[in-house]
């Protein structure tokens, strides 16, 4: 697929992996809980798509906000960066960037997994690895 110019880009892959990350949450966390809650007796779920689901709603959050802040040559001039492309961090603010992503994308999934270990137990399910 071909785009017109990169924020055009950043905006379809934030919507497309925020929509992905909402609709994981939605079929496999949401829809377990609510056959716990409805009383079945064989509940699946995917614990890789709890971990999942906030990955990509929160990247694509990011994506599709960066997109849309930022004008067309900040777009190049972020893509351009060392600090998106990978390595060690060089500055303190590159450290701090790097640490509140960590957190980003790190913090949610465990909470997600807390919070649906805790409701399966609610309805009398346990949650295993």
């Amino acid at each position: 697929m071909r785009f017109q110019s990169l924020k055009a880009k950043y905006l379809f892959i934030g919507a497309a992996s925020f929509l992905l990350g909402v609709w994981i949450t939605y079929a496999y966390v949401y829809g377990p809980v609510s056959q716990a809650q409805a009383g079945e007796e064989r509940v699946k779920y995917s614990i890789k798509a709890i971990f999942a689901s906030p990955l990509c709603t929160i990247v694509g959050a990011c994506v599709l906000i960066m997109a849309l802040i930022n004008s067309e040559d900040k777009l190049k001039q972020l893509a351009q960066s060392r600090l998106l492309k990978g390595g060690a961090p060089k500055s303190k603010r590159d450290t701090m960037i790097t640490i509140l992503i960590f957190l980003l994308v790190f913090i949610p999934p465990i909470l997600l997994y807390l919070w649906f270990k805790n409701e399966m137990a609610k309805y009398g399910y346990e949650v295993t690895f």
